[in-house]
């Protein structure tokens, strides 16, 4: 960690303004390779370049943990969200300060009932506002393709030629959960009502809904960037529409201001998402 490669500094693809030191590298680092410092991350919705479903299956449910999903109307394919990752609420630093880096998209099927889930979906991460004409050429990608074109190149290459940093299929992750054994025993729960007799509280098995699908957790390298584009390719199902239960980020925020001139020791604080160092005088 005592000297900085170009390998490192496309690793990390920080924001023009922003150098890459010694201190600050040592601290990325250590943050990236501690998943406890990994928190969420606030997520705004900006916009849909499609219509909504109704105001009940809104764009504002996307980045919200509960039941309403996110539906598109009458548009089952490719279809662009643009998402801003926002400081925490009680951050007092300038937001300019601020880098934020990304090691895990959440991703969460609908619950059970809606007809056309998202499928396949690729995400971008910038630095500015990103431009979705620039990704009209990923409309039909693959996981082939992205395997062979895109998977082995570093962040620096794909984020400063607007591609995307992350490509999934829900339905490849749902038939792969399905078979597994924790998925199998899921699938085979029984589902009944609670017990009334005492006596049967011992073998009583909660109900839980067939098909209600935990976040699946992506992790990737880690992205540095405020900007998100969630392209939605295409659902599975009857693909009338999409239909989405959730979408967030996780990660750790650093404040560029705190570690000019400083010395970083190995014991680094995070509170709700912001690094706190602690310094050597």
């Amino acid at each position: 960690l005592n000297t900085i490669s170009t390998i490192d500094v496309n690793r990390y693809y920080l924001p023009e303004n922003v150098k890459l030191t010694r201190e600050l590298y040592q601290l990325i680092y250590s943050l990236e390779n501690n998943p406890q410092h990994h928190k969420p991350l606030p997520l705004e919705v900006i916009c849909s370049d499609v219509e909504e479903y109704n105001s009940q299956y809104g764009l504002k449910n996307l980045c919200t943990s509960h039941t309403c999903c996110y539906c598109t109307k009458n548009v089952s394919e490719n279809v662009n969200v643009i998402l801003k990752l926002l400081p925490p609420g009680d951050c007092t630093s300038d937001p300019s300060d601020l880098v934020m880096f990304i090691t895990q998209f959440d991703i969460r099927e609908p619950t059970n009932g809606y007809t056309s889930p998202l499928d396949l979906s690729c995400v971008y991460v910038q630095h500015d506002k990103p431009d979705i004409t620039l990704t009209q050429n990923h409309l039909s990608l693959t996981q082939s393709t992205y395997n062979t074109i895109y998977a082995h190149k570093t962040n620096f290459e794909l984020q400063s030629n607007t591609e995307p940093v992350l490509f999934f299929s829900c339905l490849e992750a749902r038939n792969l959960f399905n078979s597994s054994p924790q998925g199998i025993a899921y699938l085979e729960t029984e589902y009944h009502d609670e017990p009334e007799e005492e006596e049967d509280i011992k073998s009583y098995k909660p109900v839980v809904p067939p098909k209600l699908w935990s976040p699946i957790d992506v992790k990737l390298p880690c992205v540095c960037g405020k900007w998100i584009l969630f392209k939605m390719i295409s659902a599975s199902g009857e693909k009338t529409n999409i239909d989405v239960g959730y979408f967030g980020a996780r990660g750790f925020i650093v404040d560029v201001k705190k570690i000019e001139h400083v010395v970083v020791i190995p014991e680094i604080l995070v509170t709700d998402g912001v690094v706190r160092t602690c310094l050597v005088m």
